[in-house]
C-alpha cells in the first residue's frame, strides 16, 4: 500500500527537542489521526487510529490503518505507543489492526 500524505505536518518548533507532527484526516468519519515524533530518535506516538466500519454491511476495513503503516515504514518511524483520547461513537479504534499490520 501507498503511504498517504499527511494533511499538514508542523515542523518542529524552535525549541530543542520539539516534535514533529503529521496530521490525516479520515474523511468517512471525519476523524484526525495524529503521529507524533522525536524527530532525534524517530519515536512515534500514534494518537486515535481509524477503523472503517461500514454499518449497513457490519464490514470493517483496515486501509487507514494500512497507509499509516506504510507512512510509519517509509519514514523510519519506530511506534513507541499508541493512544485513543475518547471513545469514539463515531468509528472504531485501528489501534490493534495497526499492531497487527506492524508486525
Amino acid at each position: 500500500m501507498n503511504a498517504p500524505t499527511p494533511d499538514f505536518t508542523a515542523e518542529p518548533g524552535s525549541l530543542e527537542d520539539s516534535p514533529l507532527v503529521h496530521a490525516f484526516f479520515d474523511k468517512a468519519t471525519s476523524t484526525w489521526t495524529y503521529i507524533v515524533v522525536d524527530p532525534a530518535t524517530k519515536e512515534a506516538v500514534v494518537i486515535d487510529t481509524v477503523l472503517e466500519y461500514d454499518p449497513v454491511s457490519g464490514k470493517v476495513g483496515t486501509t487507514s490503518v494500512q497507509g499509516l503503516a506504510a507512512f510509519l515504514k517509509q519514514n523510519g518511524y519506530e511506534v513507541t505507543r499508541i493512544i485513543e483520547t475518547h471513545v469514539h461513537a463515531d468509528h472504531a479504534t485501528g489501534a490493534l489492526a495497526l499492531k497487527q499490520v506492524r508486525h
